[in-house]
This record gives C-alpha cells, structure tokens and sequence, in this order.
C-alpha cells in the first residue's frame, strides 16, 4: 500500500462515506422502489416491500449478509482495481475511500434498524427517524434517504414532517 498524508486519507474517507449516501438514495429509490415491473423489480425490492409491510421483522443472516458483502465489494473493488489505475500499490486514499464507502452502510444498516425499534434523545437522530417513517406511509415516493435527508432535498423527493402528525 502506498502511503497518504493523513489530511488526504481523512477527506477520501469522508468522501467514501459521502458517496454512500448517494449509493443509499439511488438503491433506495430505483432498485428497491422500481416503477413498474421490469427488469429492476428483483428478490431486492420484493424483500424490501416486506419490510414495508413488517418493519421490525429483522433477518439477522441477511443483515450480516449485507455487510459481509459490502465490505467485499468495497476492499476487493479497491485492491483490483487500484493497481490497474496506478500501476503498483493500492494508495492510501483509495483505501480511505473504500472504508468510508463500507463503513457509510454500515452505519446506515445500524441506523436503519434503530430507526425502527429505538427513540432517541439525540434531535438529529430524531429528524432522521421522522423522516424515514414518512416515507414508509407515504405511498407517493418521499423520502428516500435513510442516513441523511440531502439527497432527497436535491432530487425533489423530500417531505417535510408536518408538526400535527404523528411518526
């Protein structure tokens, strides 16, 4: 591996982590919430209308699944796909980029299941909460975003919670 300062492993893993997010909404809305049934309304989006239907019903093998997975994606994309670019080693930052991109869904994995069997005294962890359950009541395509809510305010997708509802 070659080495990177540690200003330029921190900001690829922010980046990472950035790029997550976006990974999150565009999956979130085009994979597990297809329009119509072609060729993207997979055993994804049937297992996903499941936990719309039964939110609390968690499938630990398929979660640990999930990371066990992302995480190979992520550092195997990484060290094939680096040595191509660079011609040796894997730098340092991709590395911080491909950590930050795995880490962003684990935390949205964790997150996600708190969202939905814990409260929280945190304000920003309750917005997000909120938002996230408008979106499993609103048929209409809102709110898509599960570990941030920018995405949704940049693609048009973002409904605000009305004070007088209940989430």
């Amino acid at each position: 591996m070659e080495t990177g300062s540690v200003a330029s492993v921190t900001v690829a893993l922010l980046g990472g982590w950035a790029a997550w997010t976006l990974t999150e909404y565009v999956a979130h809305r085009w994979v597990l919430h297809p329009r119509g049934r072609g060729r993207l309304a997979t055993a994804a989006s049937a297992e996903h209308r499941m936990h719309h239907r039964h939110p609390l019903a968690t499938r630990l093998p398929l979660r640990i699944t999930g990371h066990v997975a992302l995480w190979t994606l992520a550092l195997g994309s990484v060290s094939v796909v680096a040595p191509v670019v660079t011609g040796n080693g894997v730098p340092a930052p991709a590395l911080g980029f491909a950590v930050g991109w795995a880490l962003g869904y684990s935390v949205y994995e964790l997150g996600h299941w708190r969202t939905h069997h814990r409260s929280s005294q945190l304000r920003w962890r309750r917005d997000i909460r909120r938002h996230h359950l408008i979106h499993h009541r609103d048929p209409g395509g809102v709110n898509y975003g599960v570990t941030v809510d920018w995405w949704d305010r940049v693609f048009g997708t973002h409904r605000a919670h009305n004070g007088g509802e209940r989430v």
